[in-house]
């Protein structure tokens, strides 16, 4: 059974996000206080919230005359991400290579962060390829010295940013995919580095 899910909009009927039936809301109010709702479905135009039906124009209404504002929490989002997560992880399951003027953004899923979930951003530099190319002959020593050298950057499953920088990655086309010896290869050719091919080197699994 497809799972019911309820939309929140502005005054204006631009859609805000969508929470699953039974999902949670947090709503901040003017003043600073937070508080957060269970949202039940009734229907497309209908929602619970708390123990107060809304129409979601009118919900929109008085939350803007009031001054308060309303987001999906954390425990929700982290539902809602995972799910997605699991129903398209073999697009999820993969790392990707972005060249940059300075190097490369490499990007990729880590299922066993302490939120449950995260996308990983590394930036690498030409210069750090250099000295990974020096300190690492092997796949699994080249890719661990990038890891210790690089700038890094999380988003965590359990934040409003993590679907649209998720649906970013899976679209995107990048210029390598997969820690393994050809990859190696291009990283070091683009930094100016003439590598050499080996066959003997496995790749390199996280």
């Amino acid at each position: 059974m497809e799972q019911k899910e309820i939309r929140f909009i502005d005054s204006n009927y631009n859609e805000l996000f969508r929470i699953p039936d039974g999902g949670r809301i947090k709503i901040t109010f003017k003043d600073g206080s937070v508080t957060d709702r269970k949202c039940t479905y009734i229907d497309d135009y209908h929602t619970q919230i708390g123990y107060n039906t809304f129409h979601i124009c009118e919900f929109a209404e008085v939350m803007e005359r009031n001054g308060s504002t309303y987001e999906p929490t954390a425990e929700t989002l982290k539902d809602m991400n995972s799910k997605f997560v699991d129903a398209n992880y073999s697009e999820v399951d993969r790392d990707k290579f972005f060249k940059t003027d300075s190097g490369f953004t490499e990007v990729y899923y880590n299922p066993d962060a302490n939120a449950g979930g995260q996308l990983v951003y590394n930036e690498i530099s030409f210069d750090l390829i250099k000295e990974a190319a020096k300190n690492g002959k092997k796949v699994q020593d080249f890719f661990s010295h990038l890891d210790s050298g690089c700038t890094q950057y999380l988003i965590d499953i359990d934040t409003p940013e993590f679907k649209g920088n998720l649906d970013s990655f899976m679209s995107r086309k990048a210029d390598f995919e997969n820690c393994n010896a050809k990859t190696m290869r291009e990283l070091k050719k683009a930094a100016g580095i003439v590598p050499e091919k080996s066959h003997t080197d496995k790749d390199f699994e996280r």
